[in-house]
């Protein structure tokens, strides 16, 4: 079973600006979020798990990105010189 507390970070758990959490804590259990909260308001058995200091980096659980990029195969050098001389990206 794995366990780490991820500590020192700055949470927005609903993706809701309005509702943060400033000094967060994150329990993670067997990959999973155990816990979500306040720091100070860590439950007593989690506050001996291994840890992980996120330096006051922000986190948001929910929030997936999911998007993709064409693989361009060549150098684009022509291009961005095009762009620096005011040429329109179209």
């Amino acid at each position: 079973m794995k366990r780490t507390l991820w500590q020192n970070l700055r949470a927005c758990p609903a993706s809701d600006p309005n509702h943060t959490i400033d000094d967060a804590a994150i329990a993670v259990e067997d990959s999973k979020i155990a816990w979500l909260g306040a720091h100070a308001d860590l439950p007593d058995e989690m506050k001996q798990w291994p840890r992980e200091d996120l330096r006051g980096a922000w986190v948001t659980p929910d929030l997936i990105d999911c998007h993709t990029h064409l693989v361009y195969g060549g150098q684009r050098a022509d291009e961005f010189a095009q762009r620096l001389a005011g040429v329109s990206y179209e």
